[in-house]
This record gives structure tokens, sequence and C-alpha cells, in this order.
């Protein structure tokens, strides 16, 4: 008992790790192959603020990205299988990046970089009040990975090869 009211004491005083959710984004291409997303949906209250120009990785963990299929991000091919993908943060648009490094214990890296790529950007006139990340079929084999934090919409175009 005492070690259960010490863990929910600890969870309830980490800022954001007990107001986020694990959340998933999916999009479907034309041939029926998934791509999809598995994020912490941190709130925006309860979350430092990501800097600009910083790496950002939500709660502290990277957005994992899951394909069944090949895929071009900035003229970049991806294998199928499995990245994280960070965030950094601009005063317009943001950059995203794509890296090949998925173990859950080790921090981001630079060296494990496969994509970077500008995520365009608007400002939103009603603030999201939690991260939250869409993946729209825009074409039968592109989809838009769309990420609303704040007050702030990004973008970019993920294409299957």
């Amino acid at each position: 008992m005492r070690i259960l009211l010490l863990l929910v004491s600890v969870s309830m005083a980490v800022p954001g790790f007990a107001d986020a959710v694990e959340s998933n984004a999916v999009c479907t291409f034309a041939d029926q192959t998934d791509l999809s997303a598995r994020y912490n949906a941190v709130a925006v209250k309860d979350t430092p603020h990501p800097q600009n120009g910083k790496v950002w990785a939500p709660g502290g963990k990277p957005i994992l990205l899951f394909t069944q299929s090949p895929l071009t991000i900035a003229n970049v091919n991806l294998a199928v299988g499995a990245y994280s993908l960070y965030l950094i943060p601009g005063k317009d648009d943001w950059t995203l990046i794509v890296s090949k490094n998925v173990s859950a214990s080790a921090d981001y890296s630079e060296k494990d970089d496969l994509v970077r790529t500008r995520m365009e950007g608007t400002k939103l006139s009603t603030a999201a009040d939690r991260l939250n990340i869409s993946l729209g079929h825009i074409s039968p084999k592109q989809c838009e990975m769309r990420v609303y934090y704040d007050k702030t919409a990004v973008w970019a175009t993920v294409s299957e090869k």
C-alpha cells in the first residue's frame, strides 16, 4: 500500500506525467498499407513550452512512426519499419526530424538523423489544450502529418514510394 501511494504521489508531482495520454494517428494508403504515429498527447498547461530552435520530444519521448510500405519524406527514401520523430519548433515553421534510433532508452543524437524537413505552419485562433497529431490521407500515395500544439499548427507530406 505504501509503495502504491508513493508511486501515485511521484506521478502527480512530475509535471505532464499524469496528464500525458498515449495517442495514435493512422493513415491508410490506397493499397491498404498503414502509416501510423504513436505519441504522448501532453497537456499544454502542464508541459514546458518547447523552445524555438531546440529539439523537442513531447513528454520526453519521441513520436514513433511505423510504416508498412517504403516511404519518401523530403526526397529521402525510408524502408518499411519503425522510426523516431522529433520536432524543432520555430517562429513561423517547424522542422521534422526522422531518426533511425528507436531504442526506448536512447537520448536524441543528431548522428541518427535520416531526414530533416521543414514543416509549414500557421497560427491558430483557438489554442489546442494538448498536443494533437493527425495523419490525413490527401492522395492515393500521400498522407499529411499535422501537428497541433497550443496556438500552432504545422504540417509535412509523407509519400508512399
